[in-house]
């Protein structure tokens, strides 16, 4: 019998396999002025990162629409997960294990093959740009692989200059896609700053 954390490593691994391999380049860098729903003033960490993305899913979990979609009923979830646009090298395999083991414990879903979701990731050589923010596009994964939901999520980095400083904050936000309708049902974000730095000479 596969223990959970195996099990959860595995799923992991698959998901992160499938974000590198349609990856690419795709560092992107976003000067913002408008702040996401929340900023969490921490230094940046792993476990920061994941544990905002467990607050993300807890706000899914708990959204009224989710919770009809679920009464009664075990839905088929495709997990794409996080998607790393920032320009820092990020533990996507620790923080899509936290996505999969979280989603589990909920129990309210069933959920499509990791390997499956990788192997039909790299057929369809999406752009990951259109793929986390487009519904359009990311339903051209979620039917083939059989889910009635995909949740897919992404980092950014965010820059937001002051008169003498500037800022630096990971953007996360996760999408739910509803394969029915077509369009994303669910989605939230929230900011944690990363860097601050003082402007020298307009530098």
């Amino acid at each position: 019998m596969i223990k959970p954390a195996s099990l959860a490593r595995t799923v992991a691994i698959a998901l992160t396999f499938a974000v590198v391999l349609l990856q690419g380049c795709t560092n992107t860098v976003k000067y913002d002025d408008k702040p996401a729903n929340k900023t969490v003033e921490n230094d940046s960490s792993k476990d920061e990162l994941t544990q905002i993305t467990a607050k993300l899913l807890d706000h899914m979990l708990a959204d009224s629409q989710i919770k009809a979609a679920t009464r009664g009923k075990r839905p088929m979830m495709a997990v794409f997960g996080v998607i790393n646009f920032s320009a820092d090298d990020v533990d996507l395999a620790g923080i899509n294990g936290q996505i999969y083991n979280q989603l589990n414990d909920s129990q309210r879903f069933r959920f499509t093959n990791a390997n499956a979701l990788a192997k039909q990731s790299a057929e369809l050589n999406l752009n990951l740009h259109d793929f986390a923010e487009d519904p359009k596009t990311t339903q051209l994964l979620a039917k083939p692989v059989g889910a009635d939901y995909l949740l897919v999520g992404e980092i950014r980095n965010i820059i937001r200059t002051q008169p003498k400083v500037k800022l630096v904050f990971y953007r996360i936000s996760l999408r739910l896609l509803d394969t029915k309708s077509g369009q994303f049902i669910w989605e939230k974000q929230e900011e944690m700053l990363r860097s601050q730095k003082k402007i020298v000479y307009g530098v």
